[in-house]
């Protein structure tokens, strides 16, 4: 794999004329895979935006609800995709609360959005920091806690917790699961991660321990075999890449990012979209934009092999004056949604075609 310098250029340009000022610190935010809705964390509340496009632009956010269930901060947001859930979606809030609740749609008259609770669920003692729902089997959540464990939810007539990982002696600080739904990657700030894979059984079970020299504090998936991992106050982003015999092995290969500043701040998963080939990953104050190139075969498919010659540049860095920063990317990579503690404000950034 080789590694290109970074570029001066700016992939992603701030739309201010879309930006909104917060009055409460916002954890968390996700976008609909229609783009047409934003859902933001306001401190214990959650505000839902609808985005209206003219002439195909995105204008001023509109806030049409606000969502008042959780009792302390939340801290985590997660769309489901599936088109029969109809921007359903999930949120998990900070101690004492420490629940997750699922948000549906409710019917009205008049064909507005408003949204409801349909199910609490109960079982973490501390913040539910991670969420994942699986990519292909969307009755299923799995979540990632302050308490130091990981649970899978699943839904028959309602959801239910089938099953608790409890392998980590520290807060989870991380989650990530492959396109395919069949690994499970997680860390906390031990010096190792955990690569999970469901039995014939559904249960999920430990199949590798990968030891690391320092804490992790973020993972992703970039291909079903290709991960790349984040050690806190890191200035390199490693790669592990899955081997013939289905094991996860570290690449002699990194990429250099940019100077966190500082140690950094939990939450605020990295998120990649295959559509752009856009990595967005943030370390301490800056939020690091890595793009990545597959070979394209003769019928002009992507061919995203680990073993293949692929590559990865560090494409845009985007600097705040202070660590205590959150934010999601669209599904498609079109849009990104950044809240930060200086300003306040939720930013929206746009994807510029670079070719």
């Amino acid at each position: 794999m080789l590694q290109h310098p970074k570029q001066n250029t700016n992939i992603y340009e701030l739309l201010p004329e879309v930006s909104i000022k917060m009055t409460h610190i916002s954890y968390a935010n996700a976008i609909n895979q229609k783009k047409t809705l934003i859902i933001i964390g306001a401190g214990r509340k959650i505000k839902v935006f609808e985005i209206p496009y003219i002439n195909g632009q995105p204008g001023q956010l509109k806030e049409i609800q606000k969502l008042k269930e959780h009792s302390n901060d939340v801290v985590s947001l997660k769309f489901f995709n599936l088109p029969q859930l109809n921007d359903s979606f999930i949120s998990g809030s900070s101690m004492v609360d420490n629940s997750i609740i699922i948000w549906s749609k409710l019917p009205k008259q008049d064909g507005s959005i408003c949204y409801g609770l349909q199910q609490r669920l109960k079982g973490h003692v501390d913040s539910v920091t991670n969420l994942l729902i699986h990519p292909i089997r969307e009755d299923i959540i799995i979540s990632g806690s302050q308490d130091t464990t990981i649970k899978f939810w699943s839904k028959d007539h309602q959801w239910a917790c089938q099953q608790t990982i409890k392998d980590f002696s520290r807060p989870i600080k991380d989650l990530a699961i492959n396109y395919e739904g069949n690994k499970l990657v997680s860390c906390s700030d031990e010096k190792f991660f955990l690569i999970m894979e469901p039995d014939q059984q559904s249960q999920w079970i430990v199949k590798q321990k990968i030891k690391f020299p320092q804490e992790i504090i973020r993972i992703c998936f970039i291909t079903n075999d290709i991960l790349t991992v984040l050690q806190n106050k890191g200035t390199q982003l490693h790669f592990f890449i899955q081997n013939q015999h289905q094991h996860f092995t570290k690449s002699l290969d990194h990429l250099k990012i940019a100077e966190p500043g500082d140690s950094c701040f939990g939450l605020f998963p990295p998120c990649y979209s295959s559509n752009t080939d856009t990595l967005l990953i943030k370390n301490g104050n800056k939020v690091n934009i890595v793009k990545f190139k597959f070979p394209i075969s003769k019928e002009g498919v992507k061919k995203m092999d680990s073993q293949g010659d692929w590559t990865c540049k560090l494409e845009q860095v985007i600097e705040f004056n202070d660590n205590f920063l959150f934010g999601s990317m669209s599904q498609d990579g079109e849009y990104i949604v950044l809240w930060d503690i200086n300003s306040f404000n939720i930013q929206i950034r746009k994807y510029i075609n670079q070719q």
